[in-house]
This record gives structure tokens, sequence and C-alpha cells, in this order.
């Protein structure tokens, strides 16, 4: 197998693009001129999936500035209140500000924390 069929199978976690993440990290968050230079590494060396999340801070923000067209974009929504009657109303409410806000046209796609409502009758 090669280096390229590896790297192609992985995702690139994008936490500290959009927060100082990390028990380890010494160096808080990633400048944007790092992020440019890490999303070049990673599309050279096959790397084509991005990990983000609404509670990534930044992140979103950071990614929108560049040039996404040869990543898929995998985000992560927040749980959905118990209390929330009609989930699909919620989640279509945060979709036009999260994709302005990231630059992306388009997510390619979205895992849902379940809370009560969404893993019950209603999810």
């Amino acid at each position: 197998m090669s280096m390229r069929e590896v790297t192609g199978k992985l995702a690139l976690g994008t936490v500290q693009f959009g927060l100082p993440y990390g028990i380890a990290n010494q160096q808080g968050q990633v400048s944007v001129e790092e992020v440019g230079q890490i999303l070049e590494r990673a599309r050279e060396a096959g790397v084509d999936t991005l990990d983000t999340a609404i509670a990534y801070g930044e992140s979103e923000r950071v990614l929108g500035e560049f040039d996404l067209s040869s990543f898929k974009v995998v985000t992560k929504l927040s749980a959905i209140p118990d209390a929330c009657d009609d989930v699909p109303a919620g989640w279509n409410a945060n979709w036009p500000s999260r994709l302005l806000g990231s630059g992306c046209s388009a997510f390619d796609a979205c895992v849902v924390t379940p809370s009560g409502a969404a893993a019950g009758a209603a999810g």
C-alpha cells in the first residue's frame, strides 16, 4: 500500500485552527498562515478530508479563508436540546449562518450528537 493510499484514509482534525487546544499544546492556536501551510502539506500528502465542528471556535471561519475544493469537509453539530420539538427545523435554522461563516458552499457530511429528542421516537 502506498503512502497516498494510507493518507487518503485519514482526516485532518482542525480544532487547533480555531482554539488553543490540547494538553501538550505549548504554542496555542495555529496562525492563519500556518493553517495555509498545513492544508497545503496535507493536500500534497493525499489527505482529502477535514474534520471540523461548531465547537472548534473559529475553525470553520478560518477554513473558509482557503480553497477547500480538494477536500471533503466534515462538521459536527452540538447536541439538540431535549426540549426541541422540531429537530429538523432546529438544524435548518443553523445551516445558512454556518455555511456563510465558514466560507464553504456546502459541508460533505455532518455528525450529529444525539440527545433525548434526537435519539428518541422523533430521531
